[in-house]
């Protein structure tokens, strides 16, 4: 916990201390090549993430995620120098922190602990924030009843995607037959 809180209060104290720098650093690139080298660097951050954690056999190690933690890096600074003050750069560097550096940790020790359960709640708990704080603001000057409908409508998406999709994709699997049509497996016969 020692060497966590160390970290964590270094983080913190250099985005503050480097923001106004961190901040006017590519102010003098184009805006479009600062969104297409962020948006290749999201995308290398995507390929390159450590998606191995479902085993207690592979635990995280520190390092492992490099490449996707600096290519994330990366595009949140191209991203803050679009940003209107050096404040509002320091909370997108610890944002950055939380997102891409503190995020894949607590889901991996959240799987290996807690297993399926743990995955479960994880899922549940994003979908359930995800309406709690992000549809008021998308929807802020919207009326109400446009509101309720948008609410409705991707919480069954969420329900259908998560459980329903999966539920009758495993229901289904037992009536699988084998045909022998166009679209089967070839069989090479000697």
């Amino acid at each position: 916990v020692d060497l966590e809180l160390r970290t964590g209060i270094f983080i913190f104290v250099f985005s503050f201390l480097f923001a106004p720098i961190l901040h006017s650093l590519l102010a003098t690139v184009s805006t479009d090549t600062i969104y297409a080298l962020s948006s290749l660097f999201l995308m290398i951050n995507w390929i390159f993430l450590d998606y191995r954690t479902h085993s207690e056999e592979y635990m995280y190690e520190p390092g492992s995620n490099t490449t996707a933690i600096s290519s994330s890096l990366l595009a949140t600074l191209c991203l803050a120098s679009r940003l209107p003050t050096a404040h509002h750069t320091f909370a997108l560097l610890q944002a950055w922190t939380i997102i891409f550096a503190l995020w894949p940790i607590l889901v991996q020790l959240i799987r290996v602990c807690l297993e399926w359960k743990g995955q479960l709640g994880v899922t549940l708990s994003l979908g359930l924030a995800f309406h709690l704080f992000l549809c008021p603001i998308l929807f802020y000057e919207a009326p109400i009843e446009l509101q309720v409908w948008t609410c409705v409508l991707s919480m069954v998406a969420l329900v259908g995607l998560n459980f329903a999709g999966p539920w009758l994709l495993m229901r289904m699997q037992s009536m699988k037959k084998n045909i022998y049509g166009p679209w089967d497996e070839a069989v090479i016969e000697s």
